[in-house]
């Protein structure tokens, strides 16, 4: 890891700290709908939300899923979806960072996103359209 530099697990009780990053990127949305990220009602307890990029104990990433399970064939799979992946343009080139600390889950991962850019990453990994 890069000095300076520091990824931690997202929990509800973090939304506060990340708020600032979350409005700094969209101003027009309201604090109660981001706050909606931070929490899951599909599973009890405190469960990942995602994580966090730290430069010198600043907030410049945060990269939130939805975990969730799901049944097929009476096996369980444990789902991630990438809900968001905001990073400060000057920390762009860490952002991986905290994608491959979500890649170090055996979850099943999707992603919704349409921006072309992030579908290449996808195919890099060899992710399914």
């Amino acid at each position: 890891m890069l000095i300076g530099y520091q990824i931690d697990k997202v929990l509800h009780s973090d939304f506060n700290e990340v708020y600032p990053l979350l409005q700094e990127l969209n101003p027009a949305i309201r604090k109660e709908t981001w706050e909606k990220l931070f929490s899951n009602p599909w599973l009890d307890g405190d469960v990942l939300l995602g994580f966090k990029l730290t430069y010198y104990r600043e907030i410049v990433g945060y990269l939130g899923c939805i975990i969730h399970h799901r049944e097929k064939n009476g096996e369980i799979f444990i789902c991630c979806n990438i809900s968001s992946w905001i990073v400060k343009p000057s920390h762009r080139t860490q952002s991986y960072m905290m994608l491959n600390a979500l890649l170090k889950h055996n979850y099943l991962f999707t992603n919704f996103s349409c921006m072309k850019s992030i579908v290449k990453l996808f195919y890099v990994l060899r992710w399914e359209p």
